[in-house]
């Protein structure tokens, strides 16, 4: 395959770890990356492709520069609880802004928020944009961390009224690697070492009645160690009982750990890569989704190298309720599919619907990937032709869905809305 369509997949798998049909089998997807040029030990990982890196600017979806999404003055963050209220966010003259919208974006508000963050416009890491988590029409949370500080603004009026919760951390050298957030005040925090990478805590956070928060243990196994030895790790909850992590070892190695009475106790299962994958190194996994019974669906892309090249293969893994397996499938179709600025491959409205683009369409499955069907829209073709850089896509209902997107040179965004599925898209703001 040619450079130009595995290196904006490699850049933002760099870009997520400093800051994510057809049927038809795909051939290896090749670029030109040396294995000396690849380090994957640690949280950061860095692909510098051979040759003219200039292929790229051609590609759709294009890849992302957090630090030039930063320095663009345009919003880069947005999320909708329905198909016509929803929020917008990002750093604004380096002032982090939100605003919120009641008409699928025709008109946007500014939030008053009562705390400020400045960002500096040269970093890649993540956690330099605070986390907002959107759980409810009413119910919004920003975190920030700062030093041995983590802040929590929490909102159930729509962002009318805030109320602010200031925790102190266990040392000053960690910073927030995933956020899961209920609409009750409930949430977990994944929290990394900033020098090591690696992850140090899940920070268990209660708001209700008295405020506070309390470190839970992610115990392994003798056939596999704590959460503690990961490089990369994100957490979902879907009840205050019900909740998943997924993480990444120094080794590619995978685990995905589940608990059903808030993390109070965990229980580890080694994820089995599948046989074709046998000398491919998982290199990211993805936020889960995660049904009410426990089950659950999630994503994760893995690197190997064929005559000195790099090549990136997506695999999706599920469980099934009552059995104890999880399954897994590689699906080629996405190799190349993104649908967030940090190359998440799949936007998932459930566990069993997810929606993502490549090569200008829309891929959507019903099945927890097991199937993909393309759908073809010229709307949203034409649009990525001047705007391809996907800073989101997300669908609230099966045919209700929006996408957020960016022109080559960060300069200009739209945000195009669907009613049907996907198959025709209108212009909501820009």
């Amino acid at each position: 395959m040619r450079l130009h369509r595995v290196l904006p997949i490699l850049l933002s798998l760099n870009c997520a770890w400093m800051t994510t049909g057809c049927g038809v089998k795909a051939q290896p997807h090749r670029a030109n990356v040396t294995r000396a040029q690849v380090s994957s030990t640690g949280y950061r990982t860095e692909y510098r492709a051979e040759g003219s890196p200039l292929a790229v600017d051609t590609a759709i979806p294009a890849p992302v520069r957090l630090s030039q999404l930063k320095r663009s003055n345009t919003w880069y963050n947005t999320r909708f609880v329905t198909s016509q209220e929803g929020y917008r966010w990002g750093f604004r003259n380096t002032q982090f802004a939100l605003q919120h919208t009641g008409d699928r974006g025709r008109h946007w508000e500014a939030v008053s928020l009562p705390a400020n963050w400045m960002s500096s416009v040269a970093s890649n890491v993540d956690s330099a944009t605070p986390f907002v988590q959107v759980k409810a029409p009413g119910a919004l949370f920003v975190l920030s961390q700062s030093a041995r500080q983590l802040t929590v603004l929490a909102s159930e009026s729509k962002a009318q009224i805030w109320s602010q919760h200031q925790f102190r951390l266990p040392d000053d050298n960690l910073r927030i690697h995933s956020v899961s957030m209920l609409s009750n005040g409930d949430g977990w925090v994944v929290l990394s070492n900033a020098t090591s990478g690696k992850v140090a805590l899940l920070l268990h956070i209660q708001l209700a009645d008295v405020a506070r928060t309390q470190v839970q243990r992610v115990d392994g196994s003798t056939r596999a160690p704590a959460l503690g030895g990961s490089v990369q790790a994100v957490v979902r909850f879907v009840t205050p009982e019900q909740g998943w992590i997924v993480a990444r070892w120094p080794d590619g190695k995978v685990r995905q750990f589940s608990t059903q009475d808030g993390g109070a106790n965990w229980r580890c299962h080694v994820v089995v890569s599948p046989p074709s994958f046998a000398h491919f190194r998982c290199v990211q996994v993805y936020a889960p989704a995660v049904r009410d019974d426990g089950t659950g669906t999630f994503v994760a892309r893995y690197v190997g190298f064929q005559s000195g090249h790099a090549v990136v293969h997506t695999a999706v893994f599920w469980t099934e309720a009552g059995k104890t397996s999880m399954f897994a499938e590689p699906v080629d179709t996405i190799d190349f599919a993104v649908s967030d600025y940090w190359g998440t491959p799949i936007a998932w409205l459930d566990a069993d619907s997810g929606f993502t683009i490549r090569d200008s369409r829309l891929i959507v499955t019903h099945d927890a990937g097991a199937s993909w069907v393309w759908i073809p829209s010229r709307q949203l073709e034409r649009a990525l032709s001047q705007f391809p850089r996907i800073l989101s896509l997300q669908f609230v209902s099966q045919t209700d869905g929006l996408a957020y997107l960016q022109s080559r040179d960060y300069r200009q965004t739209i945000l195009l809305a669907t009613t049907d599925g996907g198959i025709t898209w209108a212009l909501r703001s820009n």
